[in-house]
């Protein structure tokens, strides 16, 4: 499996579910990803469609992360992608999953400050 890194936005407010004593916490949400490809014959970089994740994750990050993201949040996320489809209503659907192995604040659009747990 090949490990990607995601550059976008969280879409959606992010779900978790808690640890207890039987399973470990687990936490997701959508992410947007807009694409840039510099154009030499317009000599400009042009938007690309939004392509759309939903990004997982599990135990610690995910308890850090549940804490740390909101919706809007410019990120990276790291890790391998899954693809999974199944039949609902007679109609096939996808989704393409990052589950991730790291995420963070894109410092690009801000600053953060790391406080250990």
């Amino acid at each position: 499996m090949i490990d990607v890194t995601l550059r976008g936005f969280i879409a959606s407010d992010v779900q978790s579910t808690p640890e207890n004593h039987s399973q470990e916490a687990t936490a997701s949400f959508m992410m947007g990803s807009t694409g840039r490809a510099f154009n030499p014959a317009t000599d400009s970089p042009p938007n690309r469609p939004t392509q759309w994740f939903t990004v997982k994750l599990t135990g610690k990050l995910a308890t850090n992360a549940a804490a740390s993201l909101r919706k809007g949040d410019r990120i990276l996320a790291f890790g391998p992608f899954t693809h999974r489809q199944w039949e609902s209503h007679g109609r096939i659907r996808s989704e393409l999953a990052l589950e991730a192995i790291s995420v963070g604040h894109d410092l690009t659009w801000g600053t953060s400050t790391l406080t250990n747990t």
